[in-house]
């Protein structure tokens, strides 16, 4: 097993030196130039995120670690044995997604699948990041420079640092949604009709994000139904909506119509009170509170969760109801609910997510057409609100002091680089 790990790799090596040699004989080195120059905003926070990545894996000792990873694995491996009893397997997440990995990671061994899937994960984060972009400008940031600093913001911090410590899924996850949140502000920016390919297309990728994060499912509802007026609701052409988002949910949790009696251990899995425990313990204002020394009494957290997630319900009906936000304000403000709100187990794998999304709602108070120090003195309290959302994200997380120190120094360090570039 060894050896044919380390022939991939070496394999893996040749071929990308192979190809950078070539590329460079190829190209011109005028053009070379041109393109690095024209993509080193996205180049440096590309960069940024593998640092990261390293520095999570020596800490890990470029060993595998146990995680949400280990998890999907396993459900892929229950797959070929028998797919009708996925959840025998301490799985928690949706058919599909133990699916997705029993035709892709689980087929190899677990050492090999877990490297290739970090690899896998890195991918995710680049092209998150490109498509992140799109979205930027499509929100008229139009300055790389300017839209450097978003990239740069999402792309540093202990939020990434966990991504790949535990080998989670949060940027597939990440990817999918602006994937998503990028084609419906390019239809809506160029009047295009949505047609069945687009439904199909972004319903089913929303499918698939519930596969990873079932409690997704209310920004699910708020995206169906963001243009649909109320009076409209049962037209023909809705009802259709509907339809499709039906047939895709069976299609890819067609394990739940075979035998359902995986639905129902699905469902009570979150009922039962070890796991509200689990959940309660670990959110973010309560984790210290409700330590193992101080636990509050099991049908009190168990409230305190329902009421928490009653509140969410409510903002998600307002965020439906309210048809005068954009798609990608709606997506801002149900992600802030969730940093103060969310009943996620372990809620700082998360924040890469909330902290993206949440970003989108300080653009309208972001002057673009500024250069020079003027830029940071007319945006100041766009400077403040990112360094307070920061703060807010922040103390749940371990080593508080050195992720504000870096956190700080960052965003120093993307003010100085903004004034120096306007200055020259």
């Amino acid at each position: 097993m060894a050896t044919a790990y380390i022939i991939i790799i070496t394999f893996l090596l040749i071929s990308l030196i192979f190809f950078s040699i070539f590329s460079l004989f190829l190209l011109k080195k005028e053009i070379i130039k041109k393109n690095v120059l024209n993509n080193i905003y996205i180049i440096i926070p590309a960069i940024c995120i593998f640092l990261w990545a390293f520095y999570a894996l020596y800490d890990t000792e470029f060993k595998p670690h146990s995680g949400d990873f280990r998890d999907f694995y396993n459900a892929g491996q229950q797959v070929f044995i028998d797919p009708l009893r996925i959840y025998d397997s301490g799985f928690v997440y949706m058919p599909n997604m133990a699916f997705f990995f029993a035709i892709s990671i689980a087929l190899y061994p677990f050492s090999i699948a877990y490297n290739i899937f970090l690899i896998f994960n890195y991918v995710c984060a680049l092209l998150a990041l490109k498509e992140y972009d799109k979205v930027l400008v499509m929100m008229d940031v139009k300055q790389r420079i300017q839209r450097f600093t978003f990239l740069m913001i999402i792309s540093n911090g202990f939020y990434v640092y966990d991504q790949f410590f535990a080998n989670q899924t949060k940027y597939l996850l990440l990817l999918l949604l602006i994937f998503i949140l990028r084609r419906e502000i390019q239809f809506n920016l160029q009047e295009k009709i949505k047609d069945l390919k687009f439904y199909l297309i972004n319903y089913g990728l929303f499918v698939l994000v519930i596969g990873m994060a079932p409690y997704f499912i209310f920004i699910f509802l708020i995206y169906i139904f963001q243009d649909i007026p109320i009076k409209e609701l049962f037209k023909k052409d809705n009802t259709q909506k509907y339809t499709i988002v039906i047939l895709m949910f069976c299609a890819q949790n067609f394990i739940f119509i075979l035998n359902p009696s995986q639905f129902f251990y699905f469902i009570n899995f979150f009922n039962m009170p070890h796991r509200r425990e689990y959940i309660f313990g670990n959110m973010m204002y309560t984790k210290n509170l409700f330590s193992e020394e101080n636990l509050i009494a099991n049908d009190y957290m168990a409230l305190i969760t329902y009421l928490f997630v009653f509140a969410i319900i409510i903002i998600s009906l307002i965020l439906i109801f309210k048809k005068d936000l954009s798609i990608q304000e709606k997506f801002g403000f149900f992600f802030l609910a969730n940093v103060f709100l969310g009943i996620y187990s372990i809620q700082h794998y998360l924040y890469l997510l909330l902290f993206t999304f949440v970003l989108l709602l300080f653009i309208p108070f972001y002057e673009k057409n500024i250069k020079g120090f003027k830029w940071v003195k007319m945006n100041k309290f766009f400077i403040i609100g990112i360094l307070s959302i920061t703060l807010i994200l922040n103390p749940a997380l371990h080593i508080i002091f050195a992720q504000l120190a870096v956190t700080v120094l960052l965003v120093m360090m993307m003010i100085s680089l903004i004034y120096l570039y306007n200055q020259s």
